[in-house]
């Protein structure tokens, strides 16, 4: 199982989720307009938007920095 098909089961699990597939092939999940994940085009990492102090806790776990996207965001790859 892949990183993408870990993800796509995950947001398959909720509600209102849409998908958009960017011109660069990255993958974006978002509900009510607001994107709360994204993958790479490679497959090989993703960034999450997570409450801004579980992403400062998540920074300290291996493979896991912060995300130049914007406070909350982490790069897990």
């Amino acid at each position: 199982m892949t990183l993408h098909d870990l993800l796509v089961d995950a947001a398959g699990e909720l509600d209102d989720v849409e998908t958009d597939l960017g011109p660069d092939g990255t993958v974006t999940w978002s509900r009510g307009g607001r994107p709360f994940a994204t993958l790479a085009p490679d497959g090989a990492s993703a960034a999450f938007c997570l409450d801004p102090a579980v992403a400062a806790a998540a920074t300290r776990t291996p493979d896991v920095e912060p995300s130049s996207r914007d406070a909350g965001w982490v790069d897990f790859g």
